[in-house]
């Protein structure tokens, strides 16, 4: 969602944007250009076929954009490879640690590190990371982090909000929301430990999962083995997941790392208390602050944390109340947006850009 932001922000600043993006989904919907040129480049017998690669070329030499700024693994590593065929001028978003994607990844990314003008890392420790990989140079790094208009997601999310009735959830129980891909680093088998062993002497638990992935199936799987199926929701096949932070009582994320999570900061503007694992510091949580701090391999200190917050009504309400103010001061959409526009114009001396998405 903050790429949406991003371009509608530069839209309105008059900027010239072209939008090309690999996977539909309901995030084109949320697009509202003005004049701006969006479509779709896809292969025609498989998802990176050889058309698609002459699909991508030709309209990248047909825009000629002054800078290309890609976001996500594939659309980096192809834009990259591109922009040093014809020169041009890229900017490649980094979300994630590198390591995360695999050694192929990470050899892929090597080999064409130095084809970027630019990397945007979202939080310190991914650019540490970026140079601890030879991934990019310290002065080719901008750290700039996520940001979010709380008021604005506060109210769409009001307009949008689900009942739990929907789910057949009632206001007796204490329900557990967590929001992101279902991937191995997300860490979602420690939060099913956890909510099984807070069952017997919390049976109004109830965990919502609102996210897809490849490890569906597995978390489902292992819910049954657990014997909390009945107590745990999936809500899968969306990417908007505004309307259903009204339902959460506490919202948990107990990933192995995180760059600077969106989910965690639309979950600080709903007005959640949080609680996410860190090892060291987290970006954006203070234990006891604004959310509580867990180990990602300790399932008894997240069972704890999340106890603590059914038992101490006032501390959730506290967390949740500076939750909110933190995500709205430190974490503002006008800084980051300000950021990005500053590198854009440090590498082009023309304002036409070409936003290339992986998903959309």
């Amino acid at each position: 969602m903050l790429l949406i932001h991003l371009i509608n922000e530069l839209a309105k600043s008059g900027y010239q944007q072209e939008v090309m993006y690999f996977h539909d989904g309901p995030m084109r919907h949320e697009l509202s250009l003005n004049n701006q040129s969006v479509h779709q480049i896809k292969g025609f017998f498989f998802r990176y076929d050889p058309i698609f690669f002459y699909r991508l070329i030709s309209a990248l030499r047909r825009s000629r954009p002054s800078v290309i700024h890609a976001s996500l693994w594939a659309a980096s590593f192809f834009g990259r490879c591109i922009a040093w065929l014809f020169s041009m001028p890229i900017i490649c978003a980094v979300h994630a640690q590198p390591a995360h994607g695999g050694q192929f990844r990470l050899w892929c990314d090597w080999i064409t590190a130095r084809f970027a003008q630019q990397v945007v890392a979202v939080s310190p420790s991914i650019a540490t990371s970026l140079v601890k990989n030879r991934l990019a140079r310290c002065e080719h790094i901008t750290v700039i982090q996520n940001g979010i208009d709380s008021s604005a997601f506060a109210q769409r999310a009001f307009n949008e909000r689900k009942e739990r009735t929907q789910f057949d959830f009632d206001q007796s129980h204490f329900l557990i929301g967590a929001v992101g891909r279902l991937v191995p680093v997300k860490n979602y088998p420690l939060l099913f430990k956890a909510v099984a062993l807070l069952l017997p002497d919390y049976p109004q638990v109830r965990l919502l999962m609102v996210g897809s992935g490849p490890e569906e199936q597995k978390l489902r799987a292992m819910a049954h083995q657990l014997g909390i199926s009945p107590y745990v929701c999936f809500v899968s096949g969306t990417q908007l997941a505004y309307g259903y932070y009204s339902l959460f009582d506490c919202f948990v994320q107990p990933s192995f790392t995180e760059g600077l999570s969106m989910a965690l900061l639309e979950a600080m503007s709903s007005s959640l208390a949080c609680v996410v694992s860190a090892i060291d510091q987290h970006p954006v949580i203070k234990n006891s602050r604004n959310g509580l701090i867990i180990r990602p391999d300790d399932v008894q200190s997240l069972m704890g944390a999340v106890s603590r917050l059914i038992n101490d009504h006032e501390l959730r309400l506290a967390l949740a109340k500076q939750a909110y103010e933190d995500a709205a001061k430190k974490f503002s959409l006008k800084k980051t947006c300000k950021s990005y526009q500053s590198i854009f114009k440090l590498n082009s001396k023309r304002a036409h850009f070409t936003q290339i998405l992986k998903n959309s």
